[in-house]
């Protein structure tokens, strides 16, 4: 975090620290030295939704059933909606979000974290510190805008879904599943029940829903690849929408109360 001054990184992190919202997590405070900076949170004891998902068999891991999945896709929807509206004016309003940056609460509500970065980090470095840097459009045509926002949530959403560990998380891309391209072929091949997670596909009842929300996440990537995904605000709301409908001292304070 070495692109700005002193006075225009505290700018930025004071406006992070205005932001207030059910599942959004809010820096609490700072430190800024010429070559260490860092930001403080609210502890969250469950940890992140990727260690929940991939590392953790205990009985953290045991409650992502259908309808935790559920309400965990609806809330990062939520949070990602508060943070674009509320920094609408970067190029990036979130920039990495990926498992590792949603952190779950009491009944595995969803906190969205390390948002807000791009202005912070030296341009040279952005590719390598920004998960949306893997957006498609980023990837052939240089193009950053906050549509790769959308392509970060598509891949969170196959990944909650199949249970999978996804390949783009990795630099280069050896290991892990790459679940869009699993998705694209079980869409095409009629096979779409087989992608999802053994452990919450025996809710046998909730299939229909499971499935309109893999074809969500898998249309994140098939438009962005085929017409780069329209993102005005009407969009970001009509997609946010689409997935709320499937139910349910030197340390400084950022200014939060």
């Amino acid at each position: 975090m070495n692109a700005m001054g002193k006075e225009g990184f505290e700018a930025e992190i004071k406006k992070l620290g205005m932001l207030k919202h059910y599942n959004v997590l809010t820096p609490l405070a700072y430190l800024y030295r010429k070559d260490e900076k860092l930001l403080v949170y609210e502890f969250i004891p469950k940890g992140n939704l990727l260690y929940l998902l991939h590392g953790d068999r205990g009985p953290s891991h045991d409650e992502l059933n259908w309808p935790a999945r559920l309400n965990i896709v609806q809330g990062i929807a939520r949070g990602m909606g508060y943070i674009h509206a509320q920094l609408s004016s970067l190029d990036l309003p979130h920039g990495n979000l990926k498992s590792s940056n949603i952190l779950l609460g009491p009944n595995n509500e969803p906190l969205v974290s390390e948002y807000g970065f791009s202005p912070l980090i030296n341009t040279a470095n952005l590719g390598q510190a920004m998960f949306a840097y893997k957006a498609p459009e980023v990837v052939s045509a240089g193009k950053v805008s906050p549509k790769c926002d959308v392509y970060c949530l598509g891949v969170v959403i196959l990944e909650i879904l199949t249970g999978k560990f996804p390949s783009q998380y990795l630099s280069n891309g050896k290991g892990g599943t790459d679940v869009v391209q699993w998705a694209a072929s079980a869409t095409s091949e009629g096979r779409l029940t087989e992608l999802l997670d053994p452990e919450i596909a025996s809710s046998t009842n909730s299939l229909n829903e499971m499935e309109q929300l893999l074809h969500i996440g898998f249309s994140l990537h098939r438009k962005r690849s085929r017409e780069a995904l329209r993102h005005d605000r009407g969009s970001k709301k009509n997609t946010e929408n689409k997935i709320r409908g499937r139910r349910p001292k030197a340390w400084k304070s950022t200014g939060k109360k």
